[in-house]
C-alpha cells in the first residue's frame, strides 16, 4: 500500500534520527516524504517481528514503525482548520488530499447555502417592506419598516414596528 508512494504526517513528529547519520530529524504536518521501502524488524524485547517503513526526503533518510501508520483516516483530524491530528500519524499524500478536497468543497458548499438563505431572507424583507409601505403609505410605512414609531399611529401599525407588547400598563381613571 505505501512502498513506492509519497506519504505525509498528520502531526509534527520529533526526535527522530536519520538512518544515515544519526542527526535527529523534525518532521512537520503536511510534509511529503517518499515511502521507498517496507522492513520487518525482530526487536530481542518482543516476540513478534515488528513492520517499519523506509521514508526518504531531500536526503535525509528514516524509519518509522507500523503503529504510526493509518491506512484510510477519514474522520480523525481534530484540529479542523489545519487538518491535523493529535497524535502521529501518516498517510497517503492521495488521501490526504482527497480528505482535504472533501473538506474545502463541504466549506463551499456550507457557504453557498448561507449566501443563499441571506439572499432569500433579504429578498423577504424587501417585499415585506413594499407590502407594509403599500399598506400604510409612505410616511408611516418607511417608519415600521425602519422599527419606529411615531405619534398618531394606531395599534396595529405600532406591533407591525414593533411586535406585540412583553406586557401592558394599564392605568383607568374616572371620566
Amino acid at each position: 500500500t505505501y512502498k513506492g508512494k509519497q506519504v505525509m504526517p498528520t502531526t509534527k513528529i520529533e526526535r527522530l534520527a536519520d538512518i544515515n547519520t544519526g542527526e535527529p530529524v523534525n518532521i512537520q504536518p503536511g510534509e511529503v516524504w517518499h515511502c521507498y521501502d517496507v522492513t520487518f524488524i525482530n526487536l530481542e524485547d518482543q516476540k513478534f517481528v515488528k513492520p517499519y517503513f523506509l521514508l526518504e526526503k531531500n536526503g535525509e533518510k528514516i524509519m518509522i514503525s507500523f503503529d504510526e501508520f493509518t491506512k484510510k483516516c477519514e474522520g480523525i483530524f481534530t484540529n479542523a482548520e489545519e487538518g491535523y491530528t493529535n497524535y502521529p500519524m501518516f498517510m497517503l499524500e492521495q488521501d490526504y488530499n482527497e480528505i482535504i478536497a472533501k473538506r474545502k468543497h463541504s466549506a463551499e458548499e456550507r457557504q453557498r447555502l448561507e449566501e443563499e438563505m441571506q439572499r432569500q431572507k433579504e429578498l423577504a424583507r424587501q417585499e415585506y417592506n413594499k407590502q407594509i409601505i403599500h399598506k400604510y403609505g409612505n410616511k408611516y410605512g418607511t417608519l415600521i419598516c425602519d422599527g419606529k414609531v411615531c405619534l398618531n399611529m394606531t395599534k396595529e401599525m405600532c406591533i407591525a414596528a414593533w411586535g406585540e407588547p412583553l406586557y401592558v400598563n394599564s392605568t383607568i381613571v374616572k371620566g
